[in-house]
């Protein structure tokens, strides 16, 4: 239960990042978040 809080605030957040920010820059900001998580992930082993 304890994994759930953080994918629940992460959904929140994105579907009202979604409805304020237009489509393109919504992707971009995406991907930037998941490059910069795998660059953290593959730095840490």
């Amino acid at each position: 239960m304890e994994l759930t809080w953080p994918a629940v605030a992460g959904l929140v957040l994105g579907m009202a990042l979604f409805a304020r920010v237009e489509q393109a820059r919504f992707r971009r900001l995406v991907f930037a978040l998941l490059f910069t998580l795998g660059v953290v992930l593959l730095l840490r082993g």
